[in-house]
């Protein structure tokens, strides 16, 4: 059987592999064998019935292929040929749905709420984003926007905020 590179590839593999079962036994009326359930038509039908994505597709038809050629003993084609072929994945926001998350978190009542939604923005637009490339990192407190206030800062174990007075030597010192 094809190994696994994660636990997560593994419950991918056999919900995928599950999935293909409940479709051939109850849809097809298949028998519960590996020369029936893994069989290149029915691998072909399982993926083609469900609502995902061309690309998770692609990616559960090379699972099941990959297994019903290790498992099934009768397997009849050696057919590579991607049948639902690969395309990138478009960017999620356009210019100006990205302009206008922009503009909604700066628009907030509070300096810490403002802050959180526009960092929440850029962890999840990515580091291409304009948004994250108009304002950068600040350098003294890498925050995303500089002109924020960080007064929560102070409240956070080894912010710049908390190193600012050193405290005095231990030792020798006058009470």
């Amino acid at each position: 059987m094809p190994k696994a590179t994660s636990p997560a590839d593994l419950r991918s593999n056999m919900r995928s592999l599950a999935h293909l079962a409940h479709i051939a036994t109850t849809r097809l009326g298949a028998e519960l064998t590996a020369v029936d359930i893994l069989d290149p038509a029915t691998i072909d039908y399982a993926v083609s019935i469900t609502g995902i994505t061309q690309r998770v597709k692609g990616v559960r038809r090379s699972v099941l292929t990959r297994l019903g050629r290790e498992l099934n003993p009768n397997w009849p084609l050696d057919d590579l040929s991607p049948h639902y072929g690969y395309k990138a994945p478009d960017a999620p926001y356009s210019e100006q749905e990205t302009s206008a998350l922009y503009q909604w978190a700066t628009g907030l009542g509070t300096d810490y709420q403002r802050h959180n939604a526009t960092l929440l923005l850029a962890l999840g637009l990515g580091p291409d984003s304009a948004l994250v490339k108009q304002h950068a990192p600040c350098p003294r407190r890498g925050n995303l926007a500089g002109r924020h206030r960080h007064r929560h800062h102070s409240r956070l174990p080894g912010s710049a905020a908390t190193h600012r007075h050193p405290a005095p030597p231990l030792g020798n010192h006058r009470v």
